[in-house]
């Protein structure tokens, strides 16, 4: 199966190589709750990038709220695939730039989906506590691995930072600049390819190959 939309579009492009770095959270946020009525607000979340996100997809279907042992708030929005334009389920970040930051430039995250598997907002979360591990936001091209597996048939475990601008491009709403990176899920096998012929590379191989990269029940491209 192949989803539709233009977060599945394997057009990418070229950017540095990037580093690979273990999570230095090696803990998930102690709190997780789905929010029943998405619709209410008063959460606790900046309306700004939940006004930018509900402009492009509407109302999410749910939203997940965790709290970080040090009392950081993040919220992780999520639209199933039944209407999205980018015909995946949407989880995307509304608090991580608040971690992840460098001055007044900021950045959130975003996944697509297919199919759908909520369990990822905990990894989600993860990340934007530790972005790459290092005390820096991550760069286009990075690479984290998390300390558990993700949802699926194979041992992933492991994100690629790539370029969101075409699906979600850079907000600057005046007091900061705030960018959206695109996550992608990576076996052991593409992360050593990966590192070895960089991300551009890893792209043209995927597309060459049909690799279904919205899948966590997909096989290794590898």
């Amino acid at each position: 199966m192949r989803a539709r939309g233009n977060l599945l579009d394997l057009r990418v492009a070229t950017h540095s190589s990037g580093e690979e770095r273990q999570s230095l959270c090696w803990r998930p946020p102690v709190e997780t709750e789905w929010v029943r009525h998405p619709s209410i607000f008063g959460l606790g979340a900046t309306m700004d990038i939940r006004t930018y996100y509900e402009s492009r997809y509407g109302e999410p279907d749910r939203i997940a709220r965790f709290t970080t042992q040090q009392g950081q708030v993040l919220h992780i929005y999520k639209w199933r695939a039944e209407g999205n334009p980018e015909g995946v389920a949407l989880y995307a970040t509304d608090g991580a730039r608040f971690m992840q930051r460098s001055g007044k430039s900021g950045c959130e995250f975003f996944i697509g989906l297919l199919p759908e598997v909520d369990e990822i907002v905990t990894a989600m979360a993860e990340v934007a506590v530790a972005g790459n591990g290092s005390q820096s936001p991550p760069n286009v091209g990075d690479t984290v691995s998390i300390p558990f597996l993700l949802e699926g048939p194979g041992s992933i475990h492991t994100f690629l930072f790539s370029s969101g601008e075409v699906i979600m491009p850079r907000l600057d709403n005046g007091n900061e600049s705030i960018v959206f990176m695109k996550l992608v899920p990576l076996f052991p096998s593409e992360l050593e390819f990966k590192k070895k012929f960089g991300e551009e590379a890893l792209w043209d191989a995927f597309r060459a190959r049909v690799v279904p990269f919205w899948s966590l029940s997909r096989e290794p491209a590898f």
